[in-house]
């Protein structure tokens, strides 16, 4: 059964209360990711921490819509998501060390 037809006839307007709030804190952490990503351009590991911020807000926001609609393809959309983050923080942290041997700084002119 759907978030919005629970059979408890008092608890329909918390829950979305809760279905509100956890898409306004998902759209919140994107929307700080993606300006975070836009208005900086010369420091690349903030980009990278950006990115990372912008990814959890999307994560975010699978797992409350699965949550909400009591599916369980959201939780592995999640975690697969989860670990796609992983991967690109390490692959993107070595970039930068490489980056950082080879001009001696990690700003980018």
């Amino acid at each position: 059964m759907s978030l919005f037809f629970k059979e408890r006839a008092g608890y329909h307007f918390i829950y979305l209360i809760y279905f509100i709030y956890s898409m306004l804190l998902s759209l919140s952490l994107f929307t700080v990711g993606l300006l975070g990503f836009v208005m900086n351009r010369r420091h690349i590991l903030l980009a990278l921490l950006s990115i990372e911020i912008m990814l959890l807000g999307g994560t975010l926001f699978m797992l409350f819509i699965s949550h909400s609609y009591e599916d369980v393809l959201g939780l592995g959309l999640g975690i697969f998501s989860i670990s796609i983050a992983g991967a690109e923080s390490a692959i993107g942290l070595g970039l930068v060390v490489a980056y950082h041997r080879s001009h001696g700084s990690i700003t980018l002119t």
